[in-house]
């Protein structure tokens, strides 16, 4: 099986998979070998890469935390709703950066920009 990432592997800073990596990623599928992405980016935005490439395997998204096709979702692990606050106030305390989506709410939190 190839799991391959997204950013700064098989996507460059113009957000596009070149020529070389699209034949190559076919030409590992047509081998027979399994193929699918993961990466640390939502569902939606990984979802036009896997259908350039004709990846049909659920995609890992989220780090791991969420494993899903367009029709099921096989893993979803979210953090119970008690911890978005106090998490927030951490990461103010200290001068840390955090992100974390909430799915029932479609929301991205972010606390300062990226």
């Amino acid at each position: 099986m190839l799991i391959v990432d997204l950013d700064d592997t098989l996507i460059g800073l113009d957000l596009r998979i070149s020529p070389a990596n699209v034949r190559a990623i076919r030409q590992v599928m047509r081998a027979g070998i399994l193929t699918t992405i993961a990466t640390g980016r939502t569902f939606q935005t990984t979802q036009p890469f896997a259908q350039k490439l004709g990846i049909t395997l659920p995609l890992i998204c989220y780090n791991g935390a969420l494993v899903r096709t367009e029709n099921k979702v096989y893993i979803e692990r979210m953090l119970p709703e008690q911890f978005y606050h106090p998490l927030i106030q951490f990461a103010a305390r200290h001068r840390l950066q955090i992100c974390f989506y909430v799915s029932h709410h479609n929301v991205i939190y972010f606390n300062r920009p990226l």
